[in-house]
């Protein structure tokens, strides 16, 4: 029942921790406002990525920064809801769900919401293990291969040449 969402994906580590990865009936104007936060802006949707707990922004909007407050304003938003996506102790990004009009989230509907926002966590959290595995297994492999090439290998310059190629590939 929202009238807009958006799914951001949220690295620490960058200077620009919010990118979007999805997004239904958003402005261009939110896209740009939420991209140039930084992660110690204190707004809502941070404050819920920092305290891992889901946050509703009513239609007053103290909550956020001024120019925040404004772009939601512009765009007719009511209320908000801020759902942190948490994979074990990790972070790994933010739904946020837009209601045109005031919209007064019941408990149970923050639970719900929560409960989906874990969801898409343990998905994308799911999918980073199974690459990190493959990259592993990969290297690994290369390893074994670069072992087995050095095992029938005697001279200095053979041996060389094989860790050469065997870093290339």
């Amino acid at each position: 029942g929202v009238d807009r969402a958006g799914l951001w994906v949220y690295d620490r580590a960058a200077e620009r921790p919010l990118a979007l990865a999805a997004q239904r009936g958003l402005p261009p104007i939110i896209l740009d406002a939420v991209s140039s936060l930084t992660p110690d802006a204190r707004t809502a949707g941070m404050d819920a990525i920092r305290t891992r707990r889901v946050r509703v922004l009513g239609h007053a909007m103290r909550a956020t920064i001024p120019s925040l407050r404004e772009v939601y304003r512009s765009m007719g938003v009511g209320s908000i809801c801020f759902v942190p996506l948490v994979y074990g102790d990790e972070a790994l990004g933010l739904l946020v769900l837009y209601h045109r009009g005031t919209y007064d989230w019941t408990r149970s509907e923050r639970a719900l919401a929560r409960a989906f926002g874990d969801n898409m966590a343990t998905a994308i959290g799911t999918v980073r293990l199974a690459e990190a595995r493959r990259s592993l297994a990969d290297r690994l492999s290369s390893i074994a291969d670069l072992a087995g090439r050095l095992s029938g290998l005697h001279d200095q310059a053979s041996i060389a040449v094989a860790i050469v190629e065997e870093a290339k590939r």
